[in-house]
């Protein structure tokens, strides 16, 4: 379990290249062949060539991994981000004492999302290699917790590069509530059109919780427990 995070390591992440991964992987092929060459078929293409090749082996596996080492990888910030995620809502659960409200009809969900906002002060970005995902150097947390007569929706909005962090919390009665649903709008991200999805209630007229999200099928679940139970309680 990650319940630290290295903020350089991730800041190191964010902002660096993988130039040098692809240089020490060439010098180490360039090494291994120089091996196969002398060992297997006595093709001598330069001096000494057997010192040559061992030392382009291990100059190219440092040069491709050393750095590696000392920056956070994609699986370390999300490992990281679920772990606060799980840590939150255990701490909204007992500020607000919300585990002895047995009589609450709706299971609380977990949900969120990396910020995709160019606009938002101090924001990195960066896409995987492997799953060729955008992650952010900020991400919010939102847990919904559900009452007898409404939703406490508590998000944090973290950051992943420095000791930063911000707390909004929200109680919605099901009785205000217009309208719910998961929405997204485009965004361009280096020359890529990226899907940020919003959870998004209306009450009384207005905007009331407008909060990233990622979607999923229960999510989608629950904005159909929600309606149902606004449409119960105004009936």
């Amino acid at each position: 379990m990650v319940d630290f995070m290295d903020y350089s390591k991730n800041l190191r992440y964010f902002k660096g290249a993988d130039t040098h991964f692809y240089v020490g992987i060439v010098l180490l092929a360039i090494g291994v062949i120089m091996i196969v060459l002398s060992y297997f078929f006595w093709v001598y293409l330069v001096p000494y060539q057997d010192f040559a090749a061992i030392a382009l082996v291990i100059i190219g596996a440092c040069i491709a991994w050393i750095p590696q080492y000392r920056r956070s990888g994609e699986k370390d910030i999300d490992a990281y981000v679920s772990v606060r995620a799980e840590g939150y809502a255990k701490e909204i659960t007992e500020r607000f004492h919300l585990s002895s409200n047995a009589k609450a009809k709706i299971e609380s969900v977990l949900t969120g999302s990396f910020l995709l906002d160019a606009d938002t002060k101090g924001w990195v970005y960066r896409r995987g290699k492997n799953d060729r995902k955008y992650r952010s150097s900020l991400y919010a947390i939102t847990a919904l917790f559900f009452t007898e007569v409404g939703i406490l929706a508590a998000t944090k909005r973290i950051s992943l590069t420095e000791d930063s962090e911000s707390e909004t919390i929200k109680e919605i009665r099901f009785y205000d509530i217009e309208d719910i649903k998961i929405d997204y709008e485009e965004k361009l991200v280096e020359k890529d059109k990226v899907k940020a999805y919003h959870l998004i209630i209306r009450a009384n007229g207005e905007t009331v919780l407008d909060v990233p999200v990622a979607p999923n099928a229960q999510l989608d679940a629950k904005c159909e427990e929600i309606r149902a139970q606004m449409i119960k309680i105004k009936a």
